[in-house]
């Protein structure tokens, strides 16, 4: 026997006198809603085994993408306590909206009931054992499938952030290059007016010595006239006017 607590026992009395289909009421294990239901005679496609199937309750109540994963086994016992029969462990089952029910079309042989002491008081007892692998509610689904969306809007917002930022870089070297083919082009022409400027200084310059020279050479002449007078008055007065340059001949 088992030192296991099952995670449901179902009790059918006056199992002997069963034919129809026949449900358990719903039970709870690892946060899930679950039910039994079994044929006593067998199912449609079965009329010589008991048939035996575990089913999610209230699919209906359940949002899209649910999943349930799991392993059990069903195991007959008496009123006391005996182990009568046992199904192999039942390992990874996917319950789904497509698939809600899983289960043993050929669980117990109907001969088994025959036996001597295998019913007491025509009282037959099964227990399920669970384990839940994965649960995943709808919402759970739902809240992942979101999740992912969050992340590839994110991913192409900094896939098209670095795009941008790309050309934003080469915009940048575009407008830099421009900027310093503008700035040696503006070297260039202030090199030129400065050669221009300083042309026109020079021009100035001369210009202003040859005025000074002419203006020399009037004075010169007219101070030369001015002295050519005061000889030839002096002459005539009886003086004479000594030039340095004539001492000097």
């Amino acid at each position: 026997m088992c030192n296991r607590k099952p995670s449901f026992r179902l009790e059918i009395d006056n199992f002997s006198e069963k034919e129809a289909y026949i449900e358990s009421p719903t039970f709870v294990s690892g946060g899930c809603e679950w039910y039994l239901f079994l044929y006593p005679k067998g199912d449609s496609l079965c009329d010589d085994h008991l048939s035996l199937y575990l089913s999610v309750a209230n699919t209906q109540l359940l949002q899209s993408g649910w999943k349930r994963s799991i392993n059990y086994y069903f195991i007959v016992v008496n009123q006391s306590h005996k182990e009568l029969y046992k199904s192999s462990s039942l390992g990874g089952h996917l319950f789904c909206a497509e698939n809600p029910s899983w289960g043993q079309r050929k669980f117990l042989p109907l001969e088994k009931f025959q036996e001597k002491g295998f019913l007491e008081k025509d009282r037959l007892i099964i227990e399920v054992y669970i384990d839940i692998l994965e649960a995943i509610d709808g919402k759970d689904l739902e809240v992942s499938r979101i999740k992912q969306r969050l992340q590839n809007i994110e991913s192409g917002f900094v896939k098209n952030c670095l795009e941008f930022k790309s050309k934003e870089i080469s915009l940048e070297k575009e407008e830099s290059d421009t900027d310093a083919s503008r700035i040696k082009k503006l070297e260039e022409r202030v090199n030129n007016l400065e050669l221009m400027i300083s042309d026109d200084v020079n021009a100035s310059r001369i210009q202003q010595q040859e005025e000074r020279i002419k203006s020399l050479e009037t004075m010169m002449s007219d101070l030369k006239v001015g002295l050519d007078t005061e000889k030839a008055k002096s002459c005539a007065d009886g003086f004479f006017v000594v030039d340095h340059n004539d001492v000097l001949m």
